[in-house]
């Protein structure tokens, strides 16, 4: 059982954030649900700290490559 940082159900989109902040547990389950996710093969988009300065850009660009309409 795992749960996404987010998830868009109309697009069955998952998103996850890596933090810089984390301890090596945390760091551990977020690979595990990346793997899981991965294996299962539904759609990822994954977001750095870098990522935030430019957050509409990227995340308006991967959303559209899973195929989720944004206005």
């Amino acid at each position: 059982d795992y749960r996404a940082d987010f998830y868009l159900p109309g697009g069955n989109v998952y998103i996850e954030y890596w933090s810089e902040r984390g301890d090596s547990a945390t760091l551990a389950q977020k690979f595990d649900k990346k793997a899981e996710i991965e294996r299962l093969g539904l759609a990822l988009i994954e977001l750095n700290p870098a990522d935030i300065e430019h957050l509409d850009d990227i995340l308006s660009r991967e959303l559209f490559r899973h195929g989720v309409n944004v206005y």
